[in-house]
């Protein structure tokens, strides 16, 4: 594509031109990966994986996943009970994740708490098995009240 038409049609290219000099490497690294399919799989099958071990380490119900069209995602339900819960506490219990280092999107369902589980070619089962030993081991009362 000639700069000038780069520039037309991606004004953002005149001011930074790092995502442009990254395709060559991009498509290398998904080559060598095995191709978007792969990954794509990979992901399935790591999620399916992830959302069993939190159900099953956390004694929560199966999540329900997306069809054969949905993201690599999943809500898995958090171990925490005993009232109904708000949007404000899903905050306070994603904030308390994200300052013992676990990054994931907490959501409030029918005054419930979930996980929203995500699988990428660079996720490992070890970033799951750390989500649920993070999540079983830490102190909700502090977070929530006595009232968990």
């Amino acid at each position: 594509m000639p700069l000038a038409l780069l520039r037309c049609t991606f004004p953002r290219a005149r001011q930074d031109y790092a995502a442009l000099l990254a395709v060559p490497a991009t498509l290398s690294w998904w080559e060598a990966a095995g191709g978007l399919e792969a990954g794509a799989a990979h992901s399935r099958a790591l999620l399916a994986d992830a959302c069993a071990l939190l159900a099953a380490e956390w004694r929560t119900p199966p999540p329900v996943e997306g069809g054969a069209c949905a993201a690599p995602m999943a809500l898995v339900q958090l171990p925490l009970g005993g009232r109904a819960f708000t949007p404000t506490d899903g905050k306070a219990v994603q904030d308390r994740l994200h300052a013992l280092r676990v990054e994931i999107p907490v959501k409030t369902i029918n005054g419930r708490l979930f996980a929203r589980v995500s699988a990428a070619v660079y996720n490992e089962r070890a970033d799951y098995e750390r989500l649920a030993e993070v999540v079983r081991t830490t102190c909700w009362e502090e977070v929530l009240g006595s009232g968990r």
